[in-house]
């Protein structure tokens, strides 16, 4: 972060009467890419609340047998938007739970996928 930039936010940081100086302190300390001298609590509370909502891995959905789109679509490799249009084709098959809510088989995805496996 440039000198201009580290002031300006310095200055917006200060003018807010919400956040503390050690608040302040830290942001600064972690946008410069320098570990803070002591963590206020509230960053403390966001680093647990952003580890229980982390994104399941690859390894963790793939022994699940009824997938979510952005589960399928990490599954199959593919973007969201591609494994959209591709639902929306018909080539992938879904089952509707509710009216809102579909899953997808990982079954009949690895099926997908075996069917346009391309031999070389």
């Amino acid at each position: 972060m440039n000198a201009t930039s580290q002031r300006m936010l310095e200055m917006i940081l200060m003018a807010d009467e919400t956040i503390s100086p050690v608040q302040r302190d830290c942001v600064m300390a972690i946008l410069n890419g320098h570990a803070p001298k002591r963590w206020p609590a509230f960053i403390e509370k966001t680093l647990e609340n952003m580890v229980e909502q982390k994104t399941p891995t690859l390894s963790e959905v793939s022994h699940k047998t009824n997938l979510s789109r952005r589960e399928a679509a990490e599954y199959m490799g593919i973007s969201i938007r591609l494994f959209d249009q591709m639902k929306a084709r018909g080539d992938i098959p879904f089952t509707r739970l509710t009216a809102r809510r579909i899953t997808f088989s990982r079954k009949d995805l690895d099926a997908l996928i075996h069917e346009r496996r391309i031999a070389i």
